[in-house]
């Protein structure tokens, strides 16, 4: 099959499906010349690179039933390894994938052990930081808003990936020095 070729920021992305999106990205970062792997390289830079890379509970937890969620994280792993970067992942936020709270039901408990299992997969590739942080035992998106501010306050850059609405305002409003983006922003880099 042929698709079709755009140009965007100069360089040549093949349109496809996200199920491509693995063979896409070869594309762009393994089979390009030097020249065009660092113009892309500086394309992500600009675009998602910090000090700090942080994804929201509901981003471990994405599962719509297609094979965008799978897509994510196989990008996100590339890019870490092509770009060095490392997820960060604070000790409340693995806290809050144990806990059952007695409003879940057997999806939410699934999808609870299915984002350790992928939390699990980027520690084994060495593309992940746990970090200790008290557990304050608020509300967990105050915690990820308050530890995001504690280092942004000390001149760290963060990017913060959330589906979560409220959030994404909290996290843009509150925190200085911060790229919050969706996994659909980042996928769209793809396509």
């Amino acid at each position: 099959m042929i698709f079709p070729i755009l140009r965007f920021l100069g360089l040549a992305l093949v349109v496809g499906s996200p199920i491509l999106g693995i063979k896409i990205l070869d594309f762009l970062l393994g089979k390009r010349s030097k020249e065009d792997r660092e113009r892309i390289k500086i394309m992500l830079k600009e675009k998602i690179v910090s000090d700090i890379l942080i994804l929201d509970t509901n981003i471990w937890m994405i599962d719509d039933g297609a094979d965008d969620e799978d897509y994510f994280f196989k990008l996100l792993q590339k890019v870490c390894k092509e770009l060095h970067l490392k997820i960060y992942v604070p000790t409340f936020q693995l806290d809050e994938l144990d806990v059952n709270k007695k409003n879940d039901d057997r999806e939410k408990i699934y999808l609870k052990s299915f984002a350790k299992t992928r939390i699990l997969k980027f520690q084994q590739e060495e593309l992940l930081i746990i970090e200790q942080v008290a557990n304050t035992r608020s509300y967990v998106d105050d915690q990820f808003v308050n530890w995001s501010k504690s280092k942004a306050d000390i001149g760290k850059s963060i990017t913060f990936f959330t589906n979560d609405k409220s959030l994404l305002i909290k996290i843009r409003g509150i925190v200085t020095n911060v790229k919050a983006l969706t996994s659909e922003d980042f996928i769209s880099l793809f396509k």
